[in-house]
């Protein structure tokens, strides 16, 4: 606000001490906004300070996120075009986040596989299980094993 108003308290300076007494310097005429094409006054006429203001008015600048601002591209009074960069935003703390949630990922990951080695260790075991099993029985039709010895083969 305080650069605003001493860049036009300079202006103005500027404009009044350029001006020679009788000298009178014309502005071409302008059309303002709402009242239509009008005659601008000279510059002797000035009676007050203004704020200058660029045809499309002025534009409010936002950004999807807050956060800190890690360095400024464009100064005042440059002109941008449309995807210009204006300014860059400081991602040390979504980087951080992104990082947390890549390890989270990697230890489900890890816990993923071994719980599926788990799984084929116990199908190797239920496999065995019931290659025994089948053995026993057969042994047990040929009276080779005794009804206990099979009994504690099947719930072994």
């Amino acid at each position: 606000m305080k650069n605003k108003l001493f860049i036009n308290l300079i202006v103005l300076i500027v404009l009044i001490g350029s001006c020679k007494k009788g000298d009178s310097t014309e502005i071409s005429n302008t059309t303002t906004k709402g009242i239509g094409k009008m005659d601008s006054p000279s510059v002797k006429d000035v009676l007050g300070i203004a704020i200058i203001e660029p045809w499309g008015g002025i534009v409010p600048l936002g950004t999807e996120q807050s956060g800190i601002i890690k360095s400024v591209k464009a100064n005042i009074g440059d002109k941008l075009n449309k995807n210009d960069i204006i300014l860059i935003m400081d991602n040390t703390l979504e980087n951080a986040q992104i990082q947390q949630s890549n390890s989270k990922t990697n230890t489900q990951n890890e816990v993923i596989n071994t719980a599926n080695q788990n799984l084929k260790q116990l199908q190797l075991k239920l496999q065995k299980a019931n290659v025994d099993l089948q053995r026993d029985l057969n042994l047990n039709k040929r009276d080779a094993l005794t009804k206990k010895e099979l009994e504690s083969s099947q719930y072994v």
